[in-house]
């Protein structure tokens, strides 16, 4: 029985501007893979789409393509959000910038973008188990 509702959903807004969309990334889309790919904004939405989409996840993750989040001087930008009893933001940015109410991971510390979304699941699950 799934008892995800909508609040319990993670949401991944990418910036997908046209300014920032010639930024991009070099990441791989799992761990298995050999060469890593240079995705911009809408590519990289792309990807995450395709990758909730594989595995089924339509339910508890919404990828979301928005205007400019400003902070993908080199790079597109990533926000990470929870649904309830999970509010705190993960920013993937190349530049790790210091901000007090975010948390901020370089692109480099992904690993794959495989792992960025189970690394999310999995911390939303922990939540619920304390919560």
């Amino acid at each position: 029985m799934n008892t995800d509702t909508a609040s319990d959903r993670i949401d991944f807004y990418l910036c997908t501007h046209l300014h920032c969309s010639h930024n991009r990334v070099r990441l791989k889309l799992r761990p298995a893979d050999r060469t890593a790919h240079e995705l911009n904004g809408p590519a990289l939405a792309r990807a995450l789409r395709q990758l909730v989409g594989e595995k089924g996840l339509g339910d508890q993750v919404r990828v979301r393509e928005t205007s400019c989040m400003r902070g993908c001087l080199v790079g597109p930008r990533l926000n990470v959000v929870g649904g309830a009893g999970f509010r705190e933001a993960v920013r993937y940015l190349h530049l790790p910038a210091a901000k007090r109410h975010l948390k901020c991971a370089a692109w480099q510390t992904a690993g794959s973008l495989e792992e960025v979304l189970e690394r999310h699941l999995e911390d939303r699950r922990l939540l619920r188990l304390i919560t």
